[in-house]
């Protein structure tokens, strides 16, 4: 009976959180969407999935930085990008393949430029680089945000829909999509 009670609750909790019940005035709810993306943006936290694995992303209660985890071959896997002790902003986003293999990636920010809309870094030894662009930015953040990366010579993007994100929100999302994408094979 008590599972069932638990069960009942986190099940009604993620509906309310995914159709943005839990959404207050200044934090609406967001979609972000793009290839391989099923993801909600609420009070910056990122909940849904990327290429089929359930995730829940959210920012840390101290300093900056975010909380990932996600579930893969019914295991929980669980990695934070904030400031190291060497100076960078970096995470390391571990998981498994579906042949059981371990996987992993380090995205690292060497650069964040917001006024000219770009983010630099690296995803394990390849560059990247973020244009953002919007329909306007309010109190420094960008409106409904087209985040466009180029890696590898190819271009991959995905977009805030209905909701702002300042640079530091665009840093933090881009480290959940990116490195969920690249454990998974997808970029």
């Amino acid at each position: 009976m008590l599972k069932r009670i638990v069960a009942s609750t986190l099940v009604s909790a993620m509906t309310m959180f995914a159709t943005g019940a839990l959404a207050s005035e200044d934090h609406g709810a967001a979609t972000l969407t793009g290839e391989h993306l099923k993801l909600v943006y609420v009070d910056h936290t990122l909940a849904g999935s990327i290429a089929d694995r359930p995730l829940y992303a959210s920012p840390l209660e101290k300093g900056f930085g975010i909380r990932l985890v996600h579930r893969a071959s019914e295991q929980d896997f669980t990695s934070v990008f904030t400031k190291q002790p060497d100076g960078a902003t970096r995470g390391e986003v571990g998981s498994i393949d579906s042949a059981g293999t371990k996987t992993a990636a380090v995205f690292t920010i060497t650069e964040a430029l917001p006024e000219e809309g770009k983010i630099r870094g690296t995803l394990d030894n390849d560059t990247f680089e973020i244009t953002i662009t919007s329909e306007g930015v309010v109190d420094h953040h960008f409106v409904n945000p087209l985040y466009a990366v180029s890696i590898n010579g190819k271009t991959y993007s995905y977009k805030l829909e209905n909701g702002k994100a300042c640079i530091g929100c665009s840093m933090k999302i881009s480290y959940v999509v990116l490195g969920m994408l690249r454990v998974n094979g997808k970029i």
